[in-house]
């Protein structure tokens, strides 16, 4: 190999290096400046597994929120409840600024399509509720009136439907990931801030054991145990903590009693379980 090509390869490779070692850390840079002592060809190796690392170091938390892979989510659930930061309210103020009552739905969607994350409709009574997870912090909800019933789809919402209030809700998003088929263990699902939002038990991909539901703060919002009957009982509580309502399966028979805030029993019912008769 002559000294002009030498150089220029020596050149290419000095140039890559120095875009890689500007995103390494002090020890990193050190022990990749060592590889100079290589041949041309470990040199490059060397880079490739160097860039492969930083790659891996770097991954996003949040983004890892979604991983199929159980122990990912519980690290970088940890990680993320460590930097959370709720987004301001003053971020959406211009939005609720522009809308305006009557305007229909088409005008609507056309303003806030680039920004929805989702959207849930539920219709009743002429009027039509809807959600838009405006990011990982803010909900907006709206209420239209239903107009032409023959330009609506499958959720009732129709282009010419007219605003009639709104509301934005500070709401963290959940970030749902479903089990593997035939998944045996402890499945946990989180909400964007890192806090845990479900715990369930599966057994060849049946729950089956313990289950927990928890809001955006860590707070219990229902416990339950599932057999192979179901839901063989559970409990829900108030925000404060306090219980809500049990349920408890018995003889085929469902046995609920709801509770005031204070402790005192409300109401209690009883039904039996409705099973699939196909």
């Amino acid at each position: 190999m002559n000294t002009k090509h030498l150089c220029a390869e020596n050149s290419i490779f000095l140039y890559t290096s120095c875009v890689v070692i500007n995103s390494l850390y002090t020890t990193r840079n050190l022990l990749f400046l060592s590889c100079f002592r290589l041949r041309m060809w470990e040199r490059w190796g060397w880079l490739l597994i160097f860039m492969v690392w930083t790659a891996q170091v770097g991954a996003a938390p949040m983004d890892e929120l979604s991983s199929p892979d159980e122990a990912t989510r519980d690290r970088a659930a940890k990680m993320v409840r460590a930097s959370w930061q709720a987004s301001p309210r003053v971020k959406w103020e211009p939005l609720l600024a522009s809308l305006k009552p009557n305007m229909t739905r088409r005008a609507f969607d056309q303003m806030i399509a680039p920004l929805t994350r989702a959207r849930v409709g539920i219709g009743g009574e002429g009027m039509i509720s809807d959600s838009c997870q405006l990011d990982d912090t803010w909900l907006l909800c709206l209420t239209f009136r239903m107009q032409a019933v023959k330009n609506q789809d499958l959720l009732g919402n129709g282009p010419d439907d007219t605003l009639v209030s709104w509301n934005l809700k500070k709401q963290v998003r959940a970030i749902n990931v479903t089990a593997p088929e035939k998944y045996t263990g402890v499945w946990r699902t989180y909400f964007a801030n890192g806090q845990m939002e479900t715990e369930t038990t599966y057994r060849e991909g049946v729950r089956l054991g313990a289950y927990g539901c928890y809001d955006e703060n860590g707070a219990k919002i229902c416990v339950a145990r599932f057999d192979a009957r179901g839901i063989a009982d559970a409990t829900n509580y108030y925000p404060s903590g306090r219980t809500r309502s049990r349920t408890v399966l018995v003889n085929g028979f469902y046995h609920i009693t709801n509770y005031r805030e204070d402790g005192s029993v409300q109401s209690t019912l009883s039904h039996p379980v409705v099973t699939d008769s196909r």
